[in-house]
């Protein structure tokens, strides 16, 4: 699944050389009235904000900077730091609860070091909002010549404050809105998006400091106070000697050990009951089982599960998924190990209420998620055929031709995106998700709406799924094609979002290749050198099979009884009609053997097309403990023909 965290590195501080990122940009629609005409020209406004932004008498422009201060997060209280030389190098730091976190630039490469010491070069996205952040901060985006992008003064001025509204687009960046004191003409407000969320960043309490003026305090917020995060600057020193050391990519922490000493590589057995990577887990020495989730931004463990460990929590952050957002705490874990591969020491992670509410639907009982911090420190290689993952020490791994057609890998907020093509679209990026069990390909509500998919396919079947921030709504379609690696699979099942908050409604991405696509491969990921293979094996090609009974069996308790009980769920659209009378029933046996004893990953295996029966008999009990028969068959609700 999708998981992102709000990211501590960067809030926008205007007139300093450091902006603190993860905010995205867009031009907002005000409500605004006829009256509100702005008095000046935008040549008048810039000039006046030249003026206003101007150094003191006798300044001596400043080849280096270093700026720090405080920030605030909810219950945390922490600092930063954030230094610039010229030309063009950059190094911050936030350190606040259990979170450091750095970023920085030479001057040519950007990379960011997280908590867990994992360092990487910054996404396409974070460069696009780096170039933005530049313009508007260093003030290039006022002077009259030179400034390479785009620049509009809205015809109203702000309802209530008189604020004069720039729009602004750098060449090379993103749209951003600015909100210019009517008196002043300072930069008191600006808007950006972040991905399906507004940022609004509020400034305040300008100062001198080192002969310029600057806000003395920042707020940013996404629209709900208890994220709010508060920056404030308490110092700026100029003429500095900076080596130009501080500004390289730094080392990857050296806190991971084999298992087996001297090893350089280790191959994992995983459950894949659930469409799902469940491995075996160890967090400080106790047997779990973790669900291996690119599309984690680290390691994410369950409230539940943190608490019975006695996992130290501080604090509260957001965490975004489908279906929405959700409130996460941080946590500590003094090891983490992948039985039988490797040992991580000293690990922050998120705990989150994960698998809380649905953790009756799994076969295999996961307590976590893991992505980011195991994916950026090897080569992982997964081959759902076999049912084993393989960890490569990048140093030792050479590709050969069997691991297929390597495609350039780019990292937006720790989570991958290939460039693939649907149905013969230019190609756009998709996340690479191996937590996302069950699903094919998602696409996301911006892209199915800006290139027509849902009037290209307007039959299909609706369903309701559950993501980290509540229900999601989904169509389900069979669509022509979709190319990948140099590989064509046609007559695709595909699910149509039709969020509009969380993962689904983002518009940075064109939407998600699920476990369901994903395990017609075998998929080597290889973030050290920013790349991904995808071999074709004999899956690849094979049609797509939808077929279903239209059930689903869920793992429950008995509330009289408080013994374990199989539930059945069933679609109300199954053409079958016995389907609909089992919704809610106990299910006993399935062709005469008791259902418990099989388990759920054998019932839900019997209960799929892998299983090769079109019909099974199922002995059920209603809720009044009244047994009977139903049989219950196989069909398609999205033939083949349904791409035609």
């Amino acid at each position: 699944m999708l998981l992102k965290r709000t990211s501590f590195l960067r809030a926008v501080l205007p007139g300093a050389t450091l902006s603190l990122p993860l905010l995205f940009l867009f031009v907002f629609p005000l409500a605004l009235r006829a009256d509100d005409r702005p008095a000046l020209t935008l040549p008048e406004v810039l000039a006046r904000y030249r003026l206003a932004a101007a150094p003191a008498a006798g300044y001596v422009p400043a080849t280096t900077q270093r700026s720090a201060g405080t920030t605030d997060y909810g219950e945390l209280h922490g600092t930063w730091v954030s230094v610039y030389k010229s030309p063009g190098m950059t190094w911050g730091e936030t350190k606040i609860g259990l979170v450091d976190e750095v970023s920085g630039s030479d001057g040519k490469v950007s990379w960011q070091r997280d908590t867990n010491g994992n360092v990487r070069l910054e996404s396409l996205e974070e460069q696009k909002d780096d170039r933005t952040s530049d313009a508007i901060y260093s003030g290039a985006f006022a002077q009259t010549a030179g400034f390479r992008g785009k620049v509009s003064l809205r015809p109203q001025t702000e309802r209530k404050t008189g604020c004069y509204i720039l729009d602004v687009v750098p060449e090379g960046g993103k749209q951003v809105t600015l909100f210019l004191d009517r008196k002043t003409f300072q930069i008191v407000k600006e808007q950006r998006l972040a991905d399906d969320q507004v940022v609004t960043t509020t400034f305040r309490d300008f100062r001198d400091f080192a002969g310029r003026q600057h806000a003395a305090v920042t707020r940013v917020s996404v629209g709900d106070s208890k994220y709010d995060r508060i920056v404030k600057l308490s110092s700026v020193e100029d003429h500095l000697n900076l080596p130009d050391a501080l500004f390289a990519p730094p080392a990857a922490a050296d806190n991971y050990q084999w298992t087996t000493p001297g090893a350089t590589s280790a191959s994992l057995p995983f459950d894949y009951s659930d469409k799902s990577i469940a491995l075996y887990a160890a967090i400080n020495g106790r047997p779990t089982f973790m669900v291996l989730d690119s599309g984690s931004y680290g390691i994410a463990i369950s409230q539940m599960a943190a608490q019975d460990m006695k996992l130290p929590r501080q604090g509260l952050t957001e965490s975004r998924g489908y279906g929405g957002t959700v409130t996460a705490s941080l946590i500590k874990m003094d090891t983490f190990e992948l039985v039988g591969g490797i040992v991580f020491s000293n690990l922050s992670a998120t705990s989150l209420p994960l698998f809380e509410q649905d953790s009756y639907r799994a076969a295999v009982p996961t307590v976590g998620l893991l992505g980011y911090d195991l994916l950026s420190r090897f080569v992982v290689r997964i081959n759902y055929q076999t049912q084993m993952v393989t960890l490569i020490d990048p140093k030792a791994f050479q590709p050969s031709a069997n691991d297929g057609a390597p495609l350039p890998l780019d990292l937006n907020g720790n989570t991958p995106n290939v460039l693939a093509s649907f149905d013969g679209l230019p190609p756009a990026r998709f996340l690479v998700d191996t937590g996302g069990s069950g699903s094919t390909i998602i696409l996301f509500g911006p892209y199915v709406e800006g290139n027509h998919v849902d009037k290209k396919y307007p039959q299909g079947m609706y369903s309701v799924g559950g993501g980290i921030g509540g229900l999601f709504l989904e169509r389900h379609v069979r669509a022509h094609t979709f190319a990948i690696a140099g590989t064509t699979l046609r007559d695709v099942p595909v699910h149509l979002s039709m969020d509009t908050k969380g993962a689904g409604a983002g518009r940075l991405l064109a939407g998600a290749l699920g476990t369901d696509f994903l395990s017609r491969f075998t998929v080597t990921f290889d973030y050290p050198h920013s790349r991904v293979f995808f071999a074709p094996t004999a899956e690849t090609q094979k049609p797509f099979d939808t077929r279903t009974f239209g059930i689903m069996v869920l793992q429950g308790v008995d509330y009289r009884s408080h013994k374990p009980r199989m539930v059945i769920g069933a679609n109300p659209k199954a053409p079958d009609k016995d389907v609909k009378k089992l919704y809610g029933a106990t299910l006993l046996q399935i062709d005469g053997q008791d259902a418990l004893a099989l388990g759920l990953g054998e019932v839900r295996r019997r209960l799929s097309p892998d299983d090769g029966k079109d019909t099974h008999d199922l002995l059920i009990a209603d809720d009044k403990s009244r047994q009977s028969h139903v049989t219950v068959g196989m069909y398609d609700p999205l033939p083949p023909s349904a791409a035609k």
